[in-house]
């Protein structure tokens, strides 16, 4: 997803809008609905994407470093689940996280 300056401006001046009409409606006695924090959060999320371009040169800087790399299609999360090994890294489309050095513990459902 690219995210240029003005873009991300206008998602964070967005966000922040959102982010400040939930007092307002607390105040007014209304009820905060969960399309209230939607709205926030997609456009915090459109504020902080990153190319492909972005992602493929922190791959090649990691690898180039000695990290094992998984460049995860989908979640992260399940990529960290099926193939990660203690020391490995998980890179994800979504970044809905970045890098962690290790897992500890991982909860499977089953």
């Amino acid at each position: 997803m690219k995210t240029d300056p003005k873009n991300r401006s206008e998602a964070l001046a967005a966000a922040a809008q959102n982010a400040q009409h939930l007092p307002e409606l607390i105040q007014n006695g209304q009820h905060v609905k969960k399309y209230h924090f939607v709205a926030a959060e997609d456009n915090l999320r459109k504020a902080f994407g990153w190319e492909v371009s972005q992602r493929q040169g922190l791959v090649q800087y990691l690898r180039s470093q000695g990290w094992a790399v998984v460049e995860s299609r989908t979640e992260a999360d399940v990529d960290v689940g099926r193939v990660c090994k203690p020391n490995d890294i998980v890179v994800s489309g979504d970044s809905d996280f970045l890098l962690y050095n290790n897992v500890n513990h991982l909860w499977r459902p089953w």
